[in-house]
């Protein structure tokens, strides 16, 4: 019996070691678990703040004044044209934040933003016209019209993605 009672207390003591030995895994992984989902929770937190703070900055730009209306006019224009030169309009109505130069007849866009462009023009009797919208040197929009019995207005307009120093004008194309 006193064997018996030996082999009793070194299996209940082997089971006491493996309990420890399991209870010690375990709390290792939890500990390990937590170490992880703290870190994953504070790169969220940077995550969800530098996006909050973006948005904010975005939500301030669009609380700006409109940077970039210009309204001109090209008066006396030639009758003929030559082909891929950027028409310059000289008689500027409005030009709020001084984006279009008069002498190149470019728009550079102080702010990165999407802007919209629209020219209009009027074709007298007998005439032909073909005039593109160009970002950067890449037509964005394009129109030709060929008149022959009355005058007629054509007009384009166009969205486009300008960053900030980018440049957008008018070309004849024939």
């Amino acid at each position: 019996m006193q064997v018996e009672n030996v082999k009793l207390n070194n299996a209940m003591h082997a089971l006491e070691v493996k309990k420890q030995d399991l209870n010690d895994k375990v709390d290792g992984f939890i500990d390990a678990g937590i170490r992880n989902l703290t870190g994953n929770v504070a790169e969220m937190t940077a995550i969800m703040h530098s996006l909050v703070a973006q948005t904010m900055m975005e939500l301030d730009i669009l609380k700006e004044p409109v940077l970039g209306v210009f309204g001109v006019d090209l008066k006396n224009a030639p009758t003929m044209w030559v082909v891929l030169v950027d028409v310059v309009f000289k008689t500027v109505l409005v030009n709020e934040g001084g984006g279009y130069d008069s002498n190149t007849g470019r728009f550079t866009a102080s702010v990165a933003g999407v802007y919209m462009f629209t020219v209009q023009y009027t074709l007298f009797t007998n005439k032909w016209a073909f005039f593109e919208l160009v970002h950067e040197g890449r037509p964005l929009q394009r129109s030709s019209h060929l008149e022959k019995d009355t005058a007629v207005s054509v007009s384009m307009q166009v969205f486009a993605k300008v960053s900030k120093g980018g440049k957008v004008w008018v070309r004849v194309m024939h």
